[in-house]
């Protein structure tokens, strides 16, 4: 398992260090300042956010919700 520098991984996604604590602090892990160590699967949830691939999982799950609140509405064809 690696270990990386929230300022390593701020300039690796092209982005601020402050930024980056902000999304580990807000998806519940523990850091500091821009020296703290996380390990590989922050990194991996860090490079889905900045790839855009949380928001893409986001879409599809309020298309699912869409499309099962419109078949309860009108009946399952």
């Amino acid at each position: 398992m690696s270990k990386y520098r929230v300022y390593e991984l701020a300039k690796e996604f092209k982005t601020e260090s402050k930024v980056v604590l902000n999304l580990l602090e807000r998806n519940g892990h523990a850091v500091k300042n821009h020296m703290s160590s996380v390990g590989d699967e922050e990194r991996e949830m860090l490079r889905n956010i900045f790839s855009g691939e949380a928001a893409r999982q986001a879409r599809q799950k309020a298309e699912q919700k869409n499309l099962t609140q419109l078949q309860k509405t009108f009946g399952k064809n």
